[in-house]
């Protein structure tokens, strides 16, 4: 394990992650518990483990539908995958129940006929 996690190291080191350090020494349970809200450095890391032959690390599940595929969205602090990303929500403007584009500050979802804007009045 001590030799998986040093060549994964090593592979990673060319393309370092700014927290990855932290969040480590915070606790090595991220690399285990699979949550969603683990940091995508993090996954990068349990994926090249794993890659390696690492037995006993969990990918992160999706925090809507449960499963270990790649997360690409966030719902709050959870990360999400791609199917669960694109599915129809009411925006919080309109109404319509559409695919969801954007959120404003307030974290209401939003279609992509209703951007938010900023305090300016234009889109960020």
């Amino acid at each position: 394990m001590a030799r998986t996690l040093a060549a994964a190291g090593r592979d990673l080191l060319d393309h370092p992650a700014p927290h990855l350090t932290t969040v480590l020494l915070a606790g090595s349970a991220v690399l285990t518990d699979g949550r969603s809200s683990m940091p995508r450095a993090v996954e990068e890391l349990v994926r090249a483990l794993i890659g390696r032959g690492a037995t006993g690390m969990a990918l992160p599940r999706c925090g809507e539908c449960g499963k270990t595929s790649l997360l690409h969205g966030r719902r709050g602090q959870v990360r999400i995958c791609s199917v669960c990303a694109g599915r129809q929500a009411p925006c919080g403007r309109c109404g319509r129940h559409r695919r969801v584009a954007y959120r404003d500050r307030h974290g209401q979802q939003r279609c992509r006929r209703c951007p938010p804007t900023t305090h300016t009045g234009r889109v960020p």
